[in-house]
């Protein structure tokens, strides 16, 4: 994994950004949906555009081969090879989420020391395993403050408290899920279920095309990308399920179908973002992907809730 990221290199080079950010011009369309120029312009794109292979597909592909196995060993070893992969990965989200929002100099440099602080204290808190109703206590007042940056959104502060929570609230889960009973399994499976989600969405809804599915915010996303991708978190899962002797593997296969759902609204909402910023990629760490928050949108949403589940349910 890189490690490192600069603000300067996220997004597109302009000027320091005026706060808060000025949006694309919009207009109403109907059904009173707000659009705006640039999705218009985003969905005139031919059938045959959309069946194209992606000038990327190799470099994305070469990247996933190296990153895969590298978060995979990290799983298995766990302890503080584990725990490191989380620290960095989380505080490269941190940094990103800065420069997406407009933080630059000694506010990027103190965004970036406080959130180191946040994520030490959250792996080593979950390393421990402590008492499920903590772990459940922290989840619920990640999804509070998650929404209360969302109702803040329109102030720089509710965006870096947001931003907080959006990077080390699945950071922790994942440090809880890991050091849980059945940590192993369970970190595995949610893996395969999210790249699962992204694979089976990403080949499915480029080979089919077909409506899209939030044009206004993803003019790539169809229907048939998320049925595609359900089907394959589905298989997925149930091949793990059945590799790591975990009990009924029919309901692990149809709750991956649902977190697949999931797994997409986090790409959705993190496009939702960086839309509102006017940023197409969130970095450029990972070469064919973009960055971290890109890679990571799906486990951002998906991880939080599989823990809260196995912190009620066991």
């Amino acid at each position: 994994m890189p490690s490192s990221c600069s603000s300067i290199c996220c997004g597109p080079i302009s000027t320091r950004p005026r706060w808060p950010p000025r949006l694309p011009n919009i207009r109403v369309g109907r059904g009173g949906l707000a659009e705006d120029d640039t999705m218009v312009v985003d969905n005139a794109v031919t059938d045959a555009e959309q069946h194209e292979p992606p000038p990327h597909l190799a470099t994305r592909v070469i990247s996933a081969l190296v990153l895969i196995p590298v978060a995979l060993a990290a799983v298995w070893l766990g302890g503080i090879w584990f725990a490191g992969l989380l620290g960095i990965g989380g505080f490269l989200m941190a940094l990103e989420w800065a420069a997406l929002i407009g933080l630059a100099g000694k506010r990027l440099f103190a965004f970036a020391i406080v959130s180191l602080l946040i994520a030490t204290g959250f792996v080593a808190s979950a390393g421990a395993a402590p008492d499920p109703r903590w772990t459940i206590a922290v989840l619920a007042l990640g999804a509070v403050t998650a929404i209360a940056g969302f109702a803040l959104h329109r102030s720089r502060t509710g965006w870096i408290g947001l931003g907080i929570v959006y990077c080390w609230t699945p950071v922790y889960a994942l440090a809880w899920l890991r050091a849980s009973e059945h940590g192993l399994w369970w970190v595995a499976w949610v893996l395969l279920v999210v790249w699962g989600t992204d694979i089976g969405a990403y080949f499915v809804g480029r080979a089919v095309g077909g409506a899209k599915l939030v044009p206004h915010i993803s003019p790539n996303k169809t229907w048939s990308g998320l049925v595609g991708g359900m089907v394959l978190a589905a298989v997925a899962a149930a091949i793990a399920a059945r590799w790591f002797a975990m009990e009924s593997i029919l309901a692990l296969a149809i709750a991956a179908a649902g977190l697949a759902v999931v797994a997409q609204a986090g790409d959705i909402v993190e496009s939702a973002i960086k839309r509102h910023f006017g940023k197409k990629d969130s970095g450029w760490v990972i070469p064919g992907h973009g960055g971290i928050l890109d890679r990571v949108d799906g486990l951002v949403f998906v991880t939080p809730l599989v823990a809260l589940v196995v912190a009620i349910w066991g």
